[in-house]
């Protein structure tokens, strides 16, 4: 896996970041269950854009699109290509005194259709890195000091 990023604060209210990250995953072909075909060779190219906006008052936005490049090679030998872009999209509020931060998030905004495999280990739960459809929630976040 090779990453690299770039955080720059152009303004005291405003964060951008910039990200690359290439995963080249091989393995050997396992049995897995169901009709699920392993993959042997799985390599990705990442390119996270963000922008965000922080008032004095605590109120914070921000806005991320991601594309997403995938090649997938199968056990049958077959290859699948994917490309796509998500949006993700984020307001809320930090509570004073830096109590904690509540935000209403969604992820995938355009619901955009996609076929992304995760490098994933078949033995542990993983939380997806995109969501497949769009996703809607409130997030709240308590710190005591």
């Amino acid at each position: 896996m090779y990453r690299g990023y770039v955080h720059w604060a152009p303004h005291p209210r405003v964060a951008l970041a910039g990200e690359y990250q290439f995963e080249a995953f091989e393995r050997q072909s396992v049995l897995m269950r169901g009709n699920f075909r392993g993959l042997p060779e799985l390599r990705t190219h990442y390119l996270p854009l963000d922008i965000s906006y922080f008032h004095p008052t605590g109120l914070f936005a921000s806005l991320g699109a991601t594309y997403v490049h995938q090649d997938a090679t199968r056990d049958d030998l077959s290859i699948s290509h994917d490309r796509f872009w998500t949006l993700d999209a984020s307001i809320g509020y930090r509570l004073p005194k830096r109590y904690g931060l509540v935000s209403f998030d969604v992820r995938n905004l355009f619901d955009e259709e996609f076929y992304y495999q995760n490098s994933f280990n078949a033995g542990a739960q993983q939380l997806p890195r995109f969501q497949p459809s769009r996703a809607v929630f409130l997030r709240i976040n308590l710190w005591s000091f």
